[in-house]
């Protein structure tokens, strides 16, 4: 029962000031997701500093155990081991939860990646977030004959029957009947047939 408030916190600063140097260390090497992790920790020990109540042992002990599992997980990258960086989003959500602020996996997901373009055939293509290109494109659909639409409708529809739950699902199918075939053939035994 110590008085949190009577605490001096200069520890806390000191190994706050740490955690920022060590995030931008990670940065500096490319480790954004362990870099994302360490910054929430800095972010907790943050509260603590501003409102010491808060830094209670179960709360330290969240941040303490995130510090654990980014350094086994540091050290399985040093290793040469194949982890991944949602492996921590237990301790993340956790440090998260202490400083009062959100979590989702993907603030860990480190791949850069984009939407898939989808884009039908006998649609007109805009770029994302351009309103006058799309209502330019409006105004082109509207201006054409019925039939020319329809023709539009009709090649839209037959493109579209690609995605239709039924194709993707055999497509699914015949790709894993495909990948168990050749892994019996490469261990010399016999083929999968489909039921």
């Amino acid at each position: 029962g110590e008085d949190m408030a009577s605490v001096d916190s200069g520890h806390l600063r000191i190994a706050r000031q740490h955690m920022h140097q060590a995030v931008g260390a990670l940065e500096m090497v490319g480790l954004g997701a362990p870099a994302h992790i360490l910054r929430a920790m800095e972010a907790a020990v943050q509260k603590f500093i501003e409102r010491p109540e808060l830094c209670t042992e179960a709360a330290a002990a969240k941040v303490e155990r995130a510090g654990f599992a980014l350094t086994e997980y540091l050290e399985a990258l040093l290793g040469g081991k194949n982890v991944s960086a949602l492996s921590l989003f237990i301790q993340y959500k956790d440090v998260q939860d202490v400083s009062g602020a959100q979590a989702h996996p993907t603030d860990l997901w480190s791949m850069d990646w984009r939407w898939n373009e989808v884009a039908a055939p006998a649609c007109p293509r805009v770029a994302p977030y351009d309103v006058d290109a799309y209502a330019a494109a409006l105004r082109q659909l509207l201006d054409e004959p019925d039939d020319a639409l329809r023709r539009r409708g009709e090649a839209v529809r037959a493109w579209a029957r690609q995605y239709d739950w039924d194709a993707v699902a055999a497509a699914q199918e015949a790709y894993y009947l495909d990948v168990t075939e050749r892994f019996h053939a490469a261990r010399g035994r016999h083929t999968v047939t489909p039921p």
